[in-house]
Protein backbone atom coordinates (compact mmCIF):
# COMPACT_ATOMS: atom_id res chain seq x y z
CA UNK A 1 0.00 0.00 0.00
CA UNK A 2 2.89 2.37 0.74
CA UNK A 3 4.76 1.88 -2.50
CA UNK A 4 1.14 2.26 -4.44
CA UNK A 5 0.66 5.56 -2.33
CA UNK A 6 4.16 6.72 -2.86
CA UNK A 7 4.17 5.98 -6.89
CA UNK A 8 0.39 8.01 -6.91
CA UNK A 9 1.40 10.70 -4.84
CA UNK A 10 4.70 10.63 -7.74
CA UNK A 11 1.86 10.55 -10.40
CA UNK A 12 -0.16 13.58 -8.46
CA UNK A 13 3.11 15.75 -8.21
CA UNK A 14 4.30 15.28 -11.13
CA UNK A 15 1.10 16.53 -12.73
CA UNK A 16 0.87 19.43 -10.40
CA UNK A 17 4.75 20.21 -11.85
CA UNK A 18 3.18 19.91 -15.18
CA UNK A 19 0.33 22.54 -14.85
CA UNK A 20 2.38 24.96 -12.78
CA UNK A 21 5.23 24.85 -16.02
CA UNK A 22 2.46 25.29 -18.64
CA UNK A 23 0.78 27.87 -16.53
CA UNK A 24 4.41 30.01 -16.27
CA UNK A 25 5.10 29.59 -19.59
CA UNK A 26 1.32 30.42 -20.59
CA UNK A 27 1.95 33.32 -18.13
CA UNK A 28 4.79 34.68 -19.59
CA UNK A 29 3.83 34.48 -23.27
CA UNK A 30 0.80 36.56 -22.20
CA UNK A 31 2.54 38.43 -20.45
CA UNK A 32 4.89 39.08 -23.81
CA UNK A 33 1.47 38.93 -25.98
CA UNK A 34 0.26 41.98 -23.98
CA UNK A 35 3.61 43.81 -23.46
CA UNK A 36 3.80 43.96 -27.18
CA UNK A 37 0.16 45.05 -27.67
CA UNK A 38 0.73 47.68 -25.04
CA UNK A 39 3.98 48.88 -26.34
CA UNK A 40 2.52 49.21 -30.21
CA UNK A 41 -0.31 50.68 -28.78
CA UNK A 42 2.03 53.43 -27.18
CA UNK A 43 5.19 53.51 -28.91
CA UNK A 44 3.05 54.15 -32.76
CA UNK A 45 1.08 57.21 -31.41
CA UNK A 46 4.72 58.49 -29.79
CA UNK A 47 6.56 57.51 -33.29
CA UNK A 48 3.52 59.13 -35.10
CA UNK A 49 3.97 62.36 -33.27
CA UNK A 50 7.49 62.29 -33.13
CA UNK A 51 7.44 61.85 -37.18
CA UNK A 52 5.03 65.05 -37.40
CA UNK A 53 7.50 66.88 -35.66
CA UNK A 54 10.18 66.71 -37.52
CA UNK A 55 7.77 67.49 -40.21
CA UNK A 56 7.01 70.48 -38.90
CA UNK A 57 10.22 71.64 -38.05
CA UNK A 58 10.93 71.28 -41.89
CA UNK A 59 7.97 73.93 -42.45
CA UNK A 60 5.15 71.63 -43.17
CA UNK A 61 2.83 72.72 -40.87
CA UNK A 62 -0.05 70.98 -42.22
CA UNK A 63 -0.02 67.97 -39.67
CA UNK A 64 -2.28 66.37 -37.35
CA UNK A 65 -1.96 62.91 -35.63
CA UNK A 66 -4.70 60.65 -35.05
CA UNK A 67 -6.06 60.28 -31.28
CA UNK A 68 -6.84 56.49 -30.65
CA UNK A 69 -7.21 56.66 -26.76
CA UNK A 70 -8.08 58.90 -23.71
CA UNK A 71 -5.00 58.30 -21.64
CA UNK A 72 -2.00 60.52 -21.52
CA UNK A 73 -1.14 59.31 -24.87
CA UNK A 74 -4.14 60.59 -26.36
CA UNK A 75 -3.87 63.71 -24.06
CA UNK A 76 -0.55 64.05 -25.67
CA UNK A 77 -1.86 63.69 -29.20
CA UNK A 78 -4.59 65.91 -28.39
CA UNK A 79 -2.13 68.38 -27.17
CA UNK A 80 0.33 68.14 -30.35
CA UNK A 81 -2.99 68.87 -32.81
CA UNK A 82 -3.64 71.68 -31.00
CA UNK A 83 -0.24 73.44 -30.82
CA UNK A 84 0.04 72.46 -34.66
CA UNK A 85 -3.32 74.26 -35.46
CA UNK A 86 -2.42 77.41 -33.56
CA UNK A 87 1.00 77.23 -35.73
CA UNK A 88 -1.02 77.44 -38.87
CA UNK A 89 -3.19 79.95 -37.64
CA UNK A 90 -0.24 82.24 -36.91
CA UNK A 91 1.14 81.81 -40.35
CA UNK A 92 -1.59 82.05 -41.96
CA UNK A 93 -1.81 85.70 -39.96
CA UNK A 94 1.51 86.46 -40.82
CA UNK A 95 1.36 85.93 -44.30
CA UNK A 96 -1.91 87.93 -44.56
CA UNK A 97 -0.44 90.53 -42.26
CA UNK A 98 2.56 90.88 -44.82
CA UNK A 99 -0.11 90.72 -47.88
CA UNK A 100 -2.05 93.45 -45.97
CA UNK A 101 1.00 95.85 -45.42
CA UNK A 102 2.67 95.55 -48.71
CA UNK A 103 -1.14 96.55 -50.15
CA UNK A 104 -1.37 99.21 -47.91
CA UNK A 105 2.15 100.59 -49.30
CA UNK A 106 1.44 99.85 -52.76
CA UNK A 107 -1.12 102.87 -53.22
CA UNK A 108 0.60 105.86 -52.06
CA UNK A 109 3.97 105.25 -52.82
CA UNK A 110 2.55 104.28 -56.59
CA UNK A 111 0.85 107.31 -56.49
CA UNK A 112 3.73 109.50 -55.02
CA UNK A 113 6.75 107.73 -57.22
CA UNK A 114 4.23 108.06 -60.45
CA UNK A 115 4.02 112.27 -59.06
CA UNK A 116 7.78 112.01 -58.47
CA UNK A 117 9.01 110.93 -61.83
CA UNK A 118 6.56 112.88 -63.60
CA UNK A 119 8.26 115.85 -62.11
CA UNK A 120 11.45 114.62 -62.94
CA UNK A 121 11.28 114.28 -66.54
CA UNK A 122 9.75 117.92 -66.79
CA UNK A 123 6.11 116.14 -68.07
CA UNK A 124 4.33 118.13 -64.56
CA UNK A 125 5.22 121.41 -62.72
CA UNK A 126 5.55 120.72 -59.16
CA UNK A 127 2.12 123.21 -58.16
CA UNK A 128 -0.18 123.49 -55.30
CA UNK A 129 -2.44 120.39 -56.17
CA UNK A 130 0.92 118.10 -56.87
CA UNK A 131 2.65 118.82 -53.52
CA UNK A 132 -0.82 118.65 -51.55
CA UNK A 133 -1.40 115.10 -53.04
CA UNK A 134 2.32 113.88 -52.18
CA UNK A 135 2.02 115.38 -48.53
CA UNK A 136 -1.60 113.18 -47.91
CA UNK A 137 0.42 110.22 -49.34
CA UNK A 138 3.44 110.60 -46.78
CA UNK A 139 1.16 111.59 -44.11
CA UNK A 140 -0.77 108.32 -44.88
CA UNK A 141 2.19 106.14 -45.03
CA UNK A 142 3.64 107.77 -41.60
CA UNK A 143 0.26 107.03 -39.81
CA UNK A 144 0.34 103.22 -41.14
CA UNK A 145 4.24 102.55 -40.58
CA UNK A 146 3.37 104.50 -36.87
CA UNK A 147 0.57 102.19 -36.30
CA UNK A 148 2.30 98.91 -37.09
CA UNK A 149 4.93 100.37 -34.76
CA UNK A 150 2.25 100.84 -31.95
CA UNK A 151 0.66 97.60 -32.40
CA UNK A 152 4.11 95.40 -32.57
CA UNK A 153 5.02 96.79 -29.42
CA UNK A 154 1.88 96.57 -27.70
CA UNK A 155 1.67 93.13 -28.64
CA UNK A 156 5.11 92.25 -27.28
CA UNK A 157 4.62 93.91 -24.35
CA UNK A 158 6.71 96.59 -24.65
CA UNK A 159 4.48 99.59 -24.75
CA UNK A 160 5.72 101.94 -22.20
CA UNK A 161 2.45 103.59 -20.58
CA UNK A 162 3.23 106.95 -18.96
CA UNK A 163 0.60 106.90 -16.14
CA UNK A 164 -0.53 109.88 -14.71
CA UNK A 165 -3.65 111.02 -12.27
CA UNK A 166 -6.31 112.83 -15.74
CA UNK A 167 -9.95 113.67 -15.51
CA UNK A 168 -12.00 111.50 -18.27
CA UNK A 169 -13.71 114.79 -19.21
CA UNK A 170 -10.53 116.34 -20.26
CA UNK A 171 -9.39 113.19 -22.28
CA UNK A 172 -13.11 113.78 -23.56
CA UNK A 173 -12.62 117.09 -24.43
CA UNK A 174 -9.28 117.56 -26.04
CA UNK A 175 -10.54 114.55 -28.27
CA UNK A 176 -13.81 116.28 -29.06
CA UNK A 177 -12.14 119.39 -30.16
CA UNK A 178 -9.73 116.96 -32.55
CA UNK A 179 -12.65 116.06 -34.21
CA UNK A 180 -14.84 119.20 -34.20
CA UNK A 181 -13.74 120.09 -37.92
CA UNK A 182 -14.45 116.42 -39.38
CA UNK A 183 -18.37 116.76 -37.46
CA UNK A 184 -19.47 120.06 -39.80
CA UNK A 185 -17.66 118.60 -42.55
CA UNK A 186 -20.22 115.05 -42.13
CA UNK A 187 -22.85 117.29 -40.83
CA UNK A 188 -22.99 115.47 -37.70
CA UNK A 189 -24.26 116.31 -34.59
CA UNK A 190 -21.91 115.54 -31.47
CA UNK A 191 -24.08 114.53 -27.92
CA UNK A 192 -22.26 113.99 -24.33
CA UNK A 193 -23.14 112.48 -21.86
CA UNK A 194 -21.13 112.11 -18.85
CA UNK A 195 -22.64 113.59 -15.41
CA UNK A 196 -20.06 112.62 -12.88
CA UNK A 197 -16.53 113.54 -13.07
CA UNK A 198 -13.95 110.48 -12.91
CA UNK A 199 -10.31 110.67 -12.36
CA UNK A 200 -8.42 108.00 -14.18
CA UNK A 201 -5.03 106.67 -13.67
CA UNK A 202 -3.87 106.22 -17.04
CA UNK A 203 -1.83 107.37 -19.88
CA UNK A 204 -3.84 110.13 -21.26
CA UNK A 205 -2.14 110.39 -24.78
CA UNK A 206 -3.25 106.53 -25.11
CA UNK A 207 -6.45 106.63 -23.64
CA UNK A 208 -7.12 109.92 -25.94
CA UNK A 209 -5.75 107.79 -29.19
CA UNK A 210 -8.04 104.94 -28.41
CA UNK A 211 -11.47 107.30 -28.16
CA UNK A 212 -9.97 109.67 -31.53
CA UNK A 213 -9.99 106.00 -32.75
CA UNK A 214 -13.54 104.92 -32.03
CA UNK A 215 -15.10 108.89 -33.09
CA UNK A 216 -13.08 108.73 -36.26
CA UNK A 217 -14.48 105.56 -36.75
CA UNK A 218 -17.80 106.65 -35.92
CA UNK A 219 -17.53 109.48 -38.26
CA UNK A 220 -16.29 107.47 -41.11
CA UNK A 221 -19.48 104.87 -41.07
CA UNK A 222 -22.53 108.05 -40.08
CA UNK A 223 -24.37 109.38 -42.78
CA UNK A 224 -24.79 113.08 -43.70
CA UNK A 225 -27.38 115.05 -40.49
CA UNK A 226 -26.47 111.39 -38.18
CA UNK A 227 -25.86 111.99 -34.49
CA UNK A 228 -22.65 110.34 -32.66
CA UNK A 229 -22.96 110.03 -29.06
CA UNK A 230 -20.20 109.65 -26.52
CA UNK A 231 -21.47 108.09 -22.78
CA UNK A 232 -19.79 107.40 -19.55
CA UNK A 233 -21.02 105.35 -16.96
CA UNK A 234 -19.23 104.07 -13.82
CA UNK A 235 -19.78 100.57 -12.86
CA UNK A 236 -18.13 98.86 -9.92
CA UNK A 237 -14.79 99.72 -9.43
CA UNK A 238 -14.34 100.90 -13.44
CA UNK A 239 -15.61 103.26 -16.01
CA UNK A 240 -17.19 102.63 -19.10
CA UNK A 241 -17.00 105.07 -22.19
CA UNK A 242 -19.28 104.27 -24.72
CA UNK A 243 -19.28 105.89 -28.65
CA UNK A 244 -22.53 105.36 -30.47
CA UNK A 245 -23.26 106.33 -33.98
CA UNK A 246 -26.88 105.40 -36.21
CA UNK A 247 -25.14 104.71 -39.37
CA UNK A 248 -25.33 101.71 -41.40
CA UNK A 249 -24.23 99.53 -38.54
CA UNK A 250 -21.97 95.85 -38.77
CA UNK A 251 -23.14 92.47 -40.22
CA UNK A 252 -23.44 90.19 -37.77
CA UNK A 253 -21.02 87.55 -39.98
CA UNK A 254 -18.45 90.71 -39.82
CA UNK A 255 -18.73 91.32 -35.53
CA UNK A 256 -15.89 88.57 -34.49
CA UNK A 257 -13.41 90.12 -36.94
CA UNK A 258 -13.99 93.73 -36.20
CA UNK A 259 -10.76 94.32 -34.12
CA UNK A 260 -8.45 92.02 -36.30
CA UNK A 261 -5.76 93.78 -38.07
CA UNK A 262 -6.48 95.31 -41.32
CA UNK A 263 -10.21 93.88 -41.26
CA UNK A 264 -12.68 96.49 -42.76
CA UNK A 265 -16.22 96.29 -43.59
CA UNK A 266 -16.27 98.13 -46.29
CA UNK A 267 -12.60 98.20 -47.31
CA UNK A 268 -12.80 100.81 -50.07
CA UNK A 269 -14.50 103.09 -48.06
CA UNK A 270 -12.45 103.47 -45.14
CA UNK A 271 -9.63 104.09 -47.58
CA UNK A 272 -10.78 106.29 -48.93
CA UNK A 273 -11.70 107.99 -46.13
CA UNK A 274 -7.85 107.82 -45.14
CA UNK A 275 -7.83 104.85 -42.59
CA UNK A 276 -5.38 102.12 -42.37
CA UNK A 277 -7.38 99.17 -40.83
CA UNK A 278 -5.43 99.28 -38.07
CA UNK A 279 -7.23 101.84 -35.81
CA UNK A 280 -9.34 99.30 -33.58
CA UNK A 281 -6.98 96.97 -33.24
CA UNK A 282 -4.68 99.34 -32.10
CA UNK A 283 -7.41 100.77 -29.84
CA UNK A 284 -8.36 96.65 -27.98
CA UNK A 285 -4.85 96.16 -27.06
CA UNK A 286 -4.08 100.37 -25.51
CA UNK A 287 -6.87 99.01 -23.58
CA UNK A 288 -6.19 95.95 -22.88
CA UNK A 289 -2.84 97.31 -21.56
CA UNK A 290 -4.60 99.52 -19.34
CA UNK A 291 -6.45 96.33 -16.93
CA UNK A 292 -10.01 97.41 -19.34
CA UNK A 293 -11.87 95.70 -22.01
CA UNK A 294 -13.61 96.72 -24.99
CA UNK A 295 -16.27 95.63 -27.10
CA UNK A 296 -18.69 96.21 -30.35
CA UNK A 297 -22.67 95.75 -30.42
CA UNK A 298 -24.49 96.31 -33.79
CA UNK A 299 -27.37 95.53 -35.70
CA UNK A 300 -27.45 96.51 -39.98
CA UNK A 301 -28.95 99.72 -40.44
CA UNK A 302 -29.22 100.70 -36.97
CA UNK A 303 -25.93 102.20 -36.16
CA UNK A 304 -23.25 100.52 -33.96
CA UNK A 305 -21.77 100.56 -30.28
CA UNK A 306 -17.86 101.12 -29.25
CA UNK A 307 -17.22 100.69 -25.35
CA UNK A 308 -14.14 100.27 -23.53
CA UNK A 309 -14.10 100.33 -19.65
CA UNK A 310 -11.01 101.20 -17.67
CA UNK A 311 -10.14 100.68 -13.43
CA UNK A 312 -11.11 104.34 -12.08
CA UNK A 313 -10.92 106.43 -8.89
CA UNK A 314 -13.93 108.33 -7.44
CA UNK A 315 -13.61 112.01 -7.63
CA UNK A 316 -16.70 113.92 -5.79
CA UNK A 317 -18.09 117.40 -7.86
CA UNK A 318 -17.82 119.99 -5.37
Amino acid sequence: KDRKRSALEKIFLSSVNRSITLAAIISVLGAIFLTAVYSRRTLNPIQEITSAAKKIKRGDLDQEVKVTSRDEVGELASAFNSMAEELKQQERLRKNMVSDVAHELRSPLTKSHGYLEAIKEGSMEPDEKVIDSLYRNSKLLKKLVDDLHDLAMAEAGNLNLEKQPVLLDDIISRAVESINVSLEEGDLELDIDSSEEVLLDVDPDRIHQVLQNLLDNAINHSNPGGQIKIKTSLKDESVQVSVSDNGEGIPEKDLPHIFNRFYRVDRSRSRGTGGTGLGLTISKELVETHGGEIEVRSERGKGATFSFTLPHKRQSKN
